[in-house]
């Protein structure tokens, strides 16, 4: 139970303070959809997100998502659907992916969500559908992983590598 506090306490030292964080995915056994832990976790975050300037996207990755069926599934996205409603989050515009590392289900939406948090401004990320719209290719050099020129003297994107990743 002491070691219990202990990373409660760390986990909102962390997500109140740490200037640098614009995305947190948390995961999600799909097989079981969210368990108390987990229930925790989204309250904490509500708490700490309130507090903060700039804002910070919370994405729920559902892992295992391939081995259950679609009644099953629909059952797991409503209870994760209710317990962020109940950790006074936002249900229903909250990104909730589905993943399995098996099938590589979710990967290019995990991408989309790390490109965004390196290259855009959280207020636009609502507007924004798409990181690579359809047939463009991201990166390169003079391109940041979003696709955007990058002028002379402008920073590169945080994440070190990604736009090669996202070339995959």
């Amino acid at each position: 139970m002491v070691v219990r506090k202990e990373w409660l306490a760390f986990y909102e030292d962390y997500l109140s303070s740490r200037a640098s964080l614009k995305v947190l995915f948390q995961l999600i056994d799909g097989r079981h959809g969210p368990m108390a832990d987990d229930c925790d976790l989204m309250e904490l975050f509500a708490r700490t997100s309130a507090g903060r300037s700039e804002k910070v996207q919370h994405v729920v990755v559902l892992t295992k998502m391939d081995k259950i069926n679609g009644k099953i599934r629909q059952g797991v996205l409503d209870s994760v659907r209710s317990a962020l409603g109940n950790a006074g989050l936002d249900a229903e515009n909250t990104p909730v992916v589905l993943s399995s590392s098996q099938s590589k289900l979710g990967r290019d939406e995990l991408w989309k969500h790390l490109a965004l948090a390196a290259t855009a401004n959280w207020e636009d990320v609502d507007q924004e559908r798409s990181v690579r719209p359809q047939g463009k290719r991201l990166g390169g050099h003079g391109r940041d992983a979003a696709g955007n020129a990058i002028k002379k003297g402008k920073k590169r994107p945080a994440f070190r590598g990604l736009d090669k990743a996202l070339q995959k």
